[in-house]
């Protein structure tokens, strides 16, 4: 890929950085008096010690490294008549005792904000994502092969209820998307979308949807184009107290500049099942157009589901750019709590097939467990495994990763907990000098609002 540097960046990159405190503070100014009850915030703050005896994930060339890391996680929410806000991330700074590399921030963020200026007919959205993503993702995810990626949206919604149980809904949005390094995810994108929904029961309902896009990217990278985009689909959903389901079906049309229109079919199934309180179990299956900036969205942390105490990082690597690719994909997740303990199993089936550039094309599959026990009132201990494979087609290129770790934490304090952990990461490629292994041992400090 062709990884630019130069003023403009510099220029950009600052700007988010304006953009982003401007909305946190328009934000707060919206809260209206008297209704601070309405906000939860939970919080962890930490600082960590970490060795690593290959941190440059390197086959022949193997670096030991120790590190201090600070850190901070929170997830917020905050429902008024004006604002309803949710909030999750995580932010941590590195510094490389030994000098392999330089300092460096990594973050996680999601917020999304809905501005009422017409109670239940007009509101405005607010959206921004943070993701940390490698530079060229067929290199391991050193420190030198990381970049802050940003997501921003936002756009006004028009509700209409012409019946009780049918809703007319009209949006405009604008986003732009940005990478640190890799010109190839920067674009600047307009979109309008005709949405109509109509509840056929209490538990079921039926909607259509007609959206519109226009995507500009960076006119001196020559791998990437500007494209207009149709989505037509229609969507059912029906759920349960123990079921849920929901299914769509329709087009995508998409023209790049200069070029006619291809077509690719849309379809989703999407089912979840929760027999009791303790167990829960999520499965998708999909064909449809993508791209990276709906990986952001799709796996930024969540008020739901951003787990505080055990923030383990996912093996699932894209590509940073704004090329449009098929996407096959099958999930299943499965969560069981009780009796002090928590077990997540995830598994995964994914296969891309880019527009444009068919030497991005690949295909992945892999699962992970996390199992976390409370031994005692103040102790707990957890373990975890993460295995994938991926298949870069154009250059018959495989790789085989593996994670695992254990950790243990003790609560000293009510709000303050020491915690330790060792891990053991590998690669094992076809490829010549891409296999590598990684081990690590971290202690940590750490305290958390409760």
């Amino acid at each position: 890929m062709n990884h630019q540097t130069g003023g403009r960046r510099r220029g950009r990159r600052n700007g988010h950085g304006q953009r982003l405190a401007v909305i946190w503070g328009a934000l707060l100014l919206m809260v209206p008096p008297g209704l601070a009850s309405a906000a939860e915030l939970d919080y962890r703050l930490g600082v960590s010690l970490q060795y690593s005896d290959n941190i440059a994930l390197s086959e022949t060339d193997e670096i030991s490294e120790t590190i201090l890391i600070p850190s901070a996680a929170f997830v917020y929410t905050q429902e008024g008549e004006r604002l309803d806000l949710q909030a999750a991330g995580s932010l941590e700074h590195r510094s490389y005792l030994d000098n392999s590399f330089s300092s460096e921030f990594r973050s996680q963020l999601a917020l999304k904000a809905d501005v009422a200026i017409l109670p239940q007919a007009l509101t405005w959205t607010l959206q921004d994502y943070l993701a940390t993503l490698p530079i060229d993702a067929q290199d391991p995810a050193r420190p030198d092969n990381v970049q802050t990626t940003n997501l921003f949206l936002t756009g006004p919604t028009w509700i209409v209820r012409p019946w009780e149980r049918t809703r007319l809904q009209l949006e405009a949005r604008y986003a732009n998307t940005y990478a640190e390094t890799t010109d190839e995810f920067n674009s600047d994108r307009l979109s309008f979308a005709v949405r109509g929904f109509h509840q056929t029961s209490p538990l079921a309902t039926w909607s259509w949807h007609v959206e519109f896009y226009d995507v500009n990217t960076d006119d001196s990278i020559a791998t990437v184009y500007d494209y207009e985009r149709r989505d037509i689909y229609g969507r059912y959903e029906r759920n349960l107290p123990r079921w849920g389901m929901a299914a769509e079906a329709g087009i995508t049309r998409v023209r790049p500049e200069g070029q006619g229109w291809d077509e690719e079919p849309h379809v989703v199934v999407e089912a979840s099942w929760t027999p009791n309180d303790s167990f829960r179990a999520n499965a998708a299956l999909s064909r449809r157009v993508s791209d990276a900036a709906f990986d952001i969205i799709r796996n930024a942390p969540t008020v739901g589901d951003f787990d505080l105490d055990h923030a383990i990082p996912a093996l699932q690597i894209n590509e940073p750019t704004a090329q449009l690719f098929v996407e096959n994909r099958a999930n299943l997740r499965m969560t069981n709590r009780g009796r002090g303990n928590t077990l997540t199993v995830n598994a995964f089936y994914r296969e891309q097939e880019y527009l444009e550039d068919a030497f991005l094309d690949q295909s992945s599959h892999g699962a992970s467990v996390v199992f976390n026990r409370q031994v005692r009132a103040r102790v707990a201990i957890g373990a975890y495994v993460r295995a994938e494979q991926r298949r870069y087609e154009s250059v018959s290129r495989r790789d085989r990763d593996f994670e695992g770790g254990v950790n243990w934490t003790w609560w000293w304090l009510r709000n303050v907990a020491v915690s330790a952990g060792v891990s053991h990461m590998r690669r094992d490629s076809n490829a010549p000098g891409r296999d590598y292994t990684d081990n690590r041992a971290t202690v940590s400090l750490i305290y958390r609002r409760r």
